[in-house]
């Protein structure tokens, strides 16, 4: 996003038009880069704007960006980006640079992605595009459940906004049978049994349409029919991931199983598990390990994973 770009946006608003004729004369520019520059807030960053020939621009929905100045009250080592590839990417390629632990956060993805490389649609100043580096110490051979813990520590913030969220193993969150969050956890180990954990969440907050999302998704927006501080629910989940890794690393995965239960989406669901190479069908939940291992049966037998894709089939969601 350049600089005009920006300094459009700080003029448009949700309430009024704005004429093109007002900003073009405040910006130095013509009237026809104006509207050059909105399209291209509307093509390349999916910001939903109204145009009308007689009294100017805009914005459909209420644009809040993040607030460093808040965060900065709270968190160490911000590292705030307009537009960049992926929050996850930024800190993985650039982590010779931090010896301390960070937090990354965009206001727009341009190649935004979750688990197996999966696009992470990312519309500008919608939603929560965030990484934290956590230098750890603790060797990679104990990580396994982190991903539930960071989800757990979502969906009890999302909880206390009156959202029943629930958490889809190993690491998507869902409300009312729809995702509205999901964790990518990358691991990079160092001397000394220490590791830096890049701990990726994207929240779906006021994004209230997007064509690009095939599947069922929702919002805080949608759910709430209210508009969401971003960046107060930021400052939020980053606490609550923190004090949860804390108690991770002091205690374990087992401390945390019980949240899992209660927040257990898989319960009473039909479900396949994908790996590599095969597929598992008509599965149903069991338990789950004090190592945060899934454990799973179908008719032809039991088994116990720590990764794999679940999809849930459709009439274990209608059948409710």
């Amino acid at each position: 996003m350049n600089k005009t770009q920006l300094q459009i946006l700080t003029f448009l608003d949700d309430e009024k038009y704005v004429s093109g004729e007002d900003i073009a004369q405040k910006l130095g520019l013509s009237r026809a880069a104006i509207s050059k520059n909105i399209k291209a807030l509307k093509d390349s960053y999916q910001i939903t704007v109204s145009s009308n020939s007689r009294v100017g621009y805009r914005l459909q929905e209420k644009l809040d960006l993040i607030k460093v100045d808040e965060l900065a009250k709270f968190f160490k080592n911000i590292n705030y980006f307009y537009s960049v590839d992926s929050t996850s990417k930024y800190a993985i390629e650039n982590q010779a640079n931090f010896s301390e632990n960070a937090i990354f956060i965009s206001e727009f993805q341009t190649d935004g992605f979750g688990r197996f490389k999966r696009k992470w649609i990312s519309p500008f100043g919608k939603n929560i595009y965030c990484t934290m580096l956590e230098i750890v110490e603790l060797d990679i051979s104990k990580l396994n459940g982190l991903s539930l813990v960071v989800g757990i520590s979502i969906a009890r913030v999302l909880k206390n906004i009156n959202l029943n969220a629930k958490l889809k193993w190993p690491n998507d969150i869902y409300v009312d049978d729809k995702k509205i969050a999901g964790v990518i956890i990358n691991v990079s180990a160092e001397i000394n049994g220490r590791a830096k954990l890049f701990i990726g969440f994207g929240i779906n907050v006021n994004m209230q349409y997007n064509e690009e999302i095939s599947k069922n998704w929702t919002s805080i927006k949608l759910q709430s029919q209210r508009h969401a501080n971003r960046t107060n629910l930021t400052i939020q989940i980053i606490k609550a991931i923190k004090e949860d890794l804390s108690t991770f690393i002091d205690k374990g995965f087992a401390h945390f199983k019980d949240d899992f239960v209660s927040l257990n989406y898989l319960k009473d669901k039909e479900f396949s598990l994908a790996l590599a190479d095969k597929t598992y069908n008509n599965c149903s939940y069991v338990d789950l390990a004090n190592n945060g291992e899934i454990l799973i049966k179908n008719s032809e037998g039991n088994y116990s994973f720590s990764s794999g894709d679940i999809s849930i089939l459709d009439k274990s969601i209608k059948s409710k």
